[in-house]
């Protein structure tokens, strides 16, 4: 079997790449988590595979849905049950101008915050573990957690999922060069997660200090 084909056999299957959807919703929503993790490029990449194997847009997006819930949900969760160990853990024993630029954030927007903070790229893991922090009921936060995530998907996924569908059934390109686009999409998969710190260096840590 050709090296090509090799590899291209192991662009995820259907199932695999729903869950890998979700996992990188999750990840990209968890509390610190999503500041080292590449979201938008994975979850680009990831919807854009999912489009050209034909995968259900309902489950793509609920798979992402499911996935922004839980990372926001156990943020949330992590700062209401554990406020004092979380200020004294790396690395925000190290950067309590994150928690702050956070806090500002909260006491700005209140109710609003964990909906809005979700798609403000320098805060949005850092707002939910903050609501919890600063006692937010947990019935507001399920409220904005769900409305936002129902937002989030779509937004973060349909890009993706439609440049991955437009590739498959309107595009003619040649074998060889769609084994390649497909290859290019697997290697930014992994790379991404191999050196999750570019994300960091792309943004800058300005966008996380005063």
């Amino acid at each position: 079997m050709p090296l090509a084909d090799t590899l291209l056999s192991l662009t995820p299957s259907p199932p695999l790449l729903l869950c890998l959807v979700l996992v990188i919703s999750l990840v990209e929503s968890l509390a610190l988590v999503g500041l080292l993790v590449p979201g938008v490029v994975l979850i680009t990449t990831a919807a854009s595979l999912a489009g050209h194997q034909d995968i259900a847009l309902a489950w793509l997006l609920g798979a992402a849905f499911i996935g922004a819930i839980l990372g926001d949900g156990i943020s949330f969760s992590l700062g209401f049950k554990h406020r004092e160990q979380v200020t004294q853990r790396w690395p925000l024993s190290q950067h309590p101008e994150w928690l702050g630029r956070g806090a500002r954030f909260f006491e700005r927007y209140g109710i609003w915050s964990v909906f809005v903070g979700r798609f403000v790229g320098p805060v949005r893991p850092i707002i939910p573990l903050v609501a919890g922090m600063m006692r937010m009921p947990p019935r507001t936060f399920i409220w904005a957690n769900i409305t936002s995530a129902a937002l989030w998907a779509p937004a973060y996924t349909l890009p993706g999922y439609l440049l991955g569908r437009t590739w498959q059934h309107h595009l003619n390109l040649p074998p060889g060069l769609e084994t390649a686009l497909l290859l290019l999409a697997a290697i930014i998969i992994l790379l991404a997660v191999i050196f999750p710190g570019a994300d960091i260096k792309r943004h800058g840590m300005a966008d996380f200090t005063e």
